[in-house]
């Protein structure tokens, strides 16, 4: 039986079709961005983001509705983060040297495919995003992963009590900066167990409204899951580096000075590139798994041991 505190985190690696994609299949990383920030009521507001579990496929636009300071719950160490964290020496520079390597990384993997550099869809309404593909494409050059301490499937964190703390930044051009966190609170015994702290999440294009150096607690909603399994998108949209030529489709990577073309009828998961290897190298969810496949399975999870003691 897999161990259910790593990867599969208790799933049967020869099934993935039982949990591939799933509301309640738990991740570690989530890529993530935020969309927006709005007054909800005279005291209630709402800050969205876009979440994408690598290691689970299953994506979401969640909303952290909350109080401010003065309301029940508290943000915790977003607090701090937001009195210091962001004044510290040296913060900005490292923000902005985390955002362009993904904007590069981003650009070598459109180089490569034979693609012009773009943007990174712009979302102006929250409705725009109807599917995994497209939250997977939002959060790709200026997105962030947010790296759980507890292992979070989104049925964990709807309903997840939640904290963010924002601040503006100077880079490439304005930006806003959020820690967030998640956590759930036991009263048999009191107890609080942290899945997420002081996570990062940017916000770079303008016209939404957000909190400037703010701070609010409050409580984290699932508002749209999308199963990334599946791979439908109702716009036929694709990860950006997909080359489509009538029903084939491939992506072009560089591997140790070559590129090779990977058909994605035969790995459909290999555009999600930040994934396991053994999601990326699945024949299909319904296929008979090789070992050689599940093998790669079984060496993610021990390298994450290593990673997360």
């Amino acid at each position: 039986m897999a161990d259910k505190h790593y990867f599969p985190y208790g799933k049967d690696l020869r099934h993935p079709e039982r949990w591939l994609g799933r509301y309640d299949t738990k991740s570690r990383y989530w890529h993530a961005t935020y969309i927006g920030g709005w007054p909800v009521g005279a005291f209630l507001n709402g800050h969205t983001i876009a979440l994408f579990g690598t290691e689970s496929l299953s994506a979401a636009v969640v909303t952290l509705f909350s109080y401010g300071l003065q309301g029940t719950l508290s943000p915790g160490k977003a607090v701090k983060w937001a009195r210091g964290a962001s004044r510290t020496a040296g913060a900005p520079s490292r923000i902005s040297k985390d955002i362009e390597q993904r904007s590069e990384e981003l650009q070598k993997r459109q180089a490569i495919s034979g693609k012009l550099h773009k943007a990174p869809k712009f979302i102006s309404e929250i409705t725009e995003l109807n599917s995994a593909i497209d939250i997977f494409n939002v959060c790709q050059g200026y997105g962030t992963t947010v790296r759980c301490d507890i292992p979070m499937s989104l049925a964990d964190l709807d309903g997840m009590s939640g904290g963010i703390a924002g601040g503006e930044i100077e880079m490439i051009g304005a930006a806003s900066i959020y820690a967030i966190t998640g956590q759930k609170v036991s009263t048999s015994p009191l107890r609080t167990s942290n899945y997420f702290v002081d996570q990062q999440v940017y916000n770079i294009k303008g016209g939404f409204v957000g909190i400037g150096g703010g701070i609010a607690g409050g409580i984290w909603k699932v508002r749209e899951f999308y199963d990334g399994s599946t791979l439908n998108d109702p716009d036929n949209d694709r990860p950006l580096e997909v080359i489509r030529a009538g029903d084939q489709e491939t992506i072009l990577e560089k591997n140790f000075g070559d590129v090779t073309n990977v058909g994605l009828d035969e790995k459909p998961y290999y555009r999600y590139y930040d994934s396991p290897e053994y999601i990326r190298h699945l024949p299909s969810l319904y296929a008979s798994i090789p070992d050689s496949i599940i093998e790669l399975g079984n060496m993610y999870a021990e390298e994450q041991k290593v990673l997360n003691p």
